[in-house]
Order: C-alpha cells, then sequence, then structure tokens
C-alpha cells in the first residue's frame, strides 16, 4: 500500500491516544461532610487554662455549619461555623464523650472526641514526716518513716546531703526504709517533694547508734482533739512524733477507767494512731496517756485529751438582697455566705448555676462569669448538713442579656451591637451593659457591627402600651436613628430566614 494511504489508516488512531480524556466532574462540591476528627483529640483540659482553638478536620464536601452535642463543659466555646472547641473551663468535668456533625445541603457526617477536665495543679505543701527526729541501731531495720504531704502528684522527692548507708529514700513516695551499717551523730537531712509547679521542705534528724536507746514521745499532731458525733468522713489521723530509737509497740491508757476511747476510734499499737469516726460522746473531755517501747525501755507517758460532742444544726445565711448580672459579661464579685458554721458535709446548691459560675462546697461561696445566653430569674437554695440535720439559705440571682451603652444625654448617642450573620443565629447579638439616657426630642443611633442582606433588623416597643412613638430612620446600610417623644423600652430585634436574636435596652428621660 502506499506509504500515504497508510498514514491515512493509522491518523486517527495517532490522535485517538495523544488528546487526553475529558477531565472528570467535580463531586466534591456535591458530596455530604465526611470522617470528621480533631487531630489532638481526646482533650485533657485543666481548670482555668486557657485552651484551643481546636478545628476539626474532614473529608468530603465543604461543611456550611456544625454542631455538637452534649453541652461542652462551662467556660468552653463551640463554633457551629468552624467546628473549633475554644475556651477556660470553670470546673473539673469528668470524661465526656462528644458527637461533632458537620453539614452541607447534601448531607452531614460526624466525628466523636472526649473532653476531661481536670483540677489545677497545687504545689506541694506541709511535708511532715511521721518520725523527723530518729535514732537507728546498726544492723537492725528501721521502721519505714513515711511522710504526709498536701499537693497535686506525680511528685518527686530528693533528700540532701545523702541518707546514712544503708538507708534509701523512695522518690515517688518519700518513704525513707532499710538497715544502717555504720555508726553516725545527729545529722539535719532536708527531703524535698517537688511537682510541675513547686516545691517544699522538711527536715529530717538522724542518728545512728550501736545501742538501743529508749523511746521518748515529743508530741502529737493534735494534743486536745475535737470531735463530734455524725461527722461525714473520718477524722485526720492523729500521730505521734518521738526522738531516740523507734518504739516497737504502743500503748493507750485512760487516766479515768470508766473512759475508754470513744466508740468508732481505734488506737494502733504498731504506732501509736489515732484513727476512724466517733460516734459515742466525751464530753467533758477524756483524758489519756500514751506511751511507746522498745528493747531499752519504755516511754514516759505523753498525755493528750480528746472531746467528741453532739452534733449541732449548722448555721448558714446569705445576704436577702438580689444579685444582678448580664450575660455575657465579665467575673461576678464572689457571693460568700454572712455566716457559716458546724457544716460536717459538703454544702451542696439546687438547682444547677447558670453556665459559668461556679460553687464552693466547702466555703459556700458563688463565683464566676456567667455565659449562659439565656436570661433567668432564680432563687438558689444553699444546704448545709450536720448529724444533727441540714440547713439551707437562698441566693436570688437575676442573669439579663447584655444591653447597649450610650452617653447619658447625649444627642446621636452611639452603641455598639454586633450582628453575626450567616446561614443561622449563631453567637447572639452582642450587647455591652448600660442605658441610653435621653431628654425630649432626642434621638438615639446604634450602629450594626456587619449587617447583610440575608438579615432584617427592626426596632419594636416591649411593651406596646408605652406612651412613646418610636420613628426608625435608616441614616445609612448600618446605622439606625430613634425619636422619642417619652420614656420606654425598646426592643432591637435581628431576624433570619432561620431564626432570630434580640436584645432589650432600656431609655430614660424627663419626659411625662
Amino acid at each position: 500500500m502506499h506509504v500515504a494511504a497508510r498514514l491515512a489508516l493509522i491518523a486517527p488512531t495517532l490522535l485517538l491516544f495523544a488528546c487526553p480524556p475529558a477531565p472528570a466532574k467535580n463531586t466534591k462540591i456535591t458530596r455530604p461532610p465526611a470522617a470528621l476528627s480533631y487531630d489532638n483529640a481526646p482533650f485533657v483540659l485543666t481548670v482555668g487554662k486557657m485552651f484551643g482553638p481546636e478545628t476539626p478536620y474532614y473529608e468530603g464536601g465543604d461543611a456550611e455549619s456544625f454542631s455538637i452535642t452534649p453541652p461542652l463543659p462551662d467556660g468552653l466555646t463551640f463554633s457551629t461555623e468552624t467546628g473549633a472547641i475554644a475556651g477556660t473551663p470553670f470546673a473539673v468535668w469528668a470524661m465526656t464523650t462528644y458527637t461533632v456533625t458537620a453539614t452541607n445541603a447534601y448531607g452531614e457526617g460526624s466525628g466523636t472526641l472526649a473532653i476531661t477536665v481536670q483540677a489545677a495543679p497545687t504545689a506541694p505543701s506541709s511535708l511532715v514526716y511521721a518520725n523527723p527526729n530518729v535514732t537507728y541501731v546498726t544492723g537492725a531495720a528501721i521502721t519505714p518513716n513515711t511522710p504526709t504531704v498536701s499537693g497535686s502528684t506525680p511528685m518527686t522527692f530528693t533528700v540532701s546531703p545523702g541518707l546514712p548507708a544503708g538507708l534509701s529514700i523512695d522518690p515517688t513516695t518519700g518513704v525513707i526504709s532499710g538497715t544502717p551499717s555504720a555508726m553516725q551523730g545527729d545529722t539535719t537531712y532536708t527531703v524535698t517533694a517537688t511537682n510541675t509547679v513547686g516545691n517544699t521542705t522538711a527536715s529530717l534528724h538522724i542518728t545512728i547508734s550501736n545501742v538501743v536507746v529508749k523511746p521518748t514521745i515529743t508530741g502529737y499532731t493534735t494534743v486536745n482533739a475535737m470531735y463530734s458525733t455524725g461527722m461525714a468522713a473520718n477524722i485526720t489521723p492523729n500521730t505521734p512524733t518521738t526522738s531516740g530509737t523507734p518504739a516497737t509497740s504502743w500503748t493507750l491508757t485512760p487516766v479515768v477507767g470508766a473512759n475508754t476511747l470513744p466508740t468508732g476510734l481505734a488506737f494502733d499499737t504498731t504506732n501509736g494512731h489515732i484513727t476512724g469516726k466517733p460516734t459515742s460522746v466525751a464530753d467533758p473531755a477524756f483524758a489519756f496517756d500514751v506511751t511507746a517501747t522498745n528493747s531499752a525501755g519504755t516511754s514516759t507517758p505523753f498525755r493528750l485529751t480528746i472531746r467528741v460532742t453532739t452534733p449541732v444544726l449548722p448555721t448558714l445565711t446569705y445576704d436577702s438582697k438580689t444579685y444582678t448580672f448580664r450575660s455575657p459579661g465579665t467575673k461576678i464579685p464572689d457571693i460568700p455566705p454572712t455566716a457559716l458554721a458546724n457544716a460536717t458535709q459538703p454544702l451542696a446548691i439546687s438547682p444547677a448555676l447558670p453556665a459559668g459560675l461556679g460553687f464552693g462546697t466547702a466555703t459556700g461561696i458563688i463565683f464566676g462569669s456567667p455565659t449562659t445566653s439565656a436570661p433567668s430569674d432564680q432563687t438558689y437554695v444553699v444546704t448545709a448538713t450536720s448529724g444533727a440535720g441540714a440547713v439551707t439559705g437562698g441566693v436570688h440571682i437575676v442573669i439579663t442579656a447584655q444591653m447597649p451603652v450610650g452617653t447619658p444625654g447625649a444627642t446621636g448617642a452611639s452603641v455598639g451591637i454586633a450582628d453575626h450573620g450567616g446561614p443561622a443565629p449563631a453567637g447572639g447579638v452582642t450587647f455591652t451593659p448600660g442605658m441610653v439616657s435621653i431628654t425630649c426630642g432626642e434621638t438615639v443611633a446604634w450602629t450594626a457591627a456587619s449587617v447583610t442582606a440575608a438579615w432584617a433588623e427592626d426596632v419594636t416597643p416591649q411593651n406596646p402600651a408605652d406612651a412613646w412613638a418610636p420613628a426608625l430612620t435608616f441614616a445609612s446600610a448600618t446605622t439606625k436613628a430613634l425619636g422619642f417623644n417619652a420614656t420606654g423600652t425598646f426592643v432591637y430585634r435581628s431576624t433570619h430566614v432561620n431564626g432570630a436574636l434580640s436584645g432589650t435596652v432600656a431609655v430614660t428621660g424627663p419626659c411625662p
């Protein structure tokens, strides 16, 4: 076949392979979101420590809005526009699983995450050893010397200078143990307990002898202890301090034979500790002599007293005034009880406080910054309980929406109103606290931070019977002016096809 003819036959085939295929249709914009997740989840937060924002990642089509269930811990916020979680938690919150849903016109996709809020860490304090002044004997295993300390764990313990040969300190518990191998005169050691936020110290005096020395009781945590029946928890252990070679046994002897240790309390004959929860009365106080013994002899008796009284009803009162706060707002002044005494169980409050407010179960103080968008008028009942019963006190708290603030008495006073546009009312209408004061014939004007075509805005009297006639005018796309001829209250309302947001502002003046 002629060359030209051959080329004519294969040309369409060459063209077929040379031309790229038609581009595939972009389906991303017609798909629902899918496989939503947060990179750093699960989240473990700390009370009082700022968190976020943490924004989700997802597959599929672009999301138009986000939602989350159940409600987040107080102090955290959720953006319905981006799905971001941020804020500063106010209180401890048990681990909770949340479902976040991303939505667009073609459907929705969701994912889960867990959030826990832990208590803010506290520095170590009140480090005390059971036996801060001891004499040990070479070749004899010591009774482990155990510390008590307050503060957040984990905690690390160190000692300076190094302990005598044969003794060691547990770096996680601070317990000193071992068998000393060489004699040593009285030496002072400093033990330091450290965590992520601080440290504290305690001093120990250790003597190593080859002779056993009888113990001496130098004191008790509480020499004259006072308790009551009906306590909610066990007493703080009442523990002795000694010098000399550690005791191997302890005795507790009533000064008056009939005055035995009150029922519910126990005396440990191995270490001299008094523990438990008293259930019988010892009033007036019972006196006891405590002795400590080792192979060298018995200590001089150390006298302590224990008094257990019948519980009395707690005292609990609050100021009778009404506390009014606007939300969202800044931190409120603490609301403490005017009197609180004899409560032996944690205080309780009912119903639950508005979001953003906290309650101290030991102090009865109400504190925080209200974050709720819902106004409320509520009396909260605080209950204090002892073994004798319970008493209550009431706190009346009113939460109102924030209101615009203007320059009192100034014509054309300006107030800022942040109006969040978008596919649905998100974030609310933001008001700053205050009141606008006018005189007859003045005009109050305010400016919306942003207004979109999707939103309609109007101003109406809160009470149609108010004797004044509002005149709504539009000076520009975002500025409105309202004329008054009398005193009254009006409502600013921003309306969208998906809902409405509103806030109230009071206007006062000398008009009749």
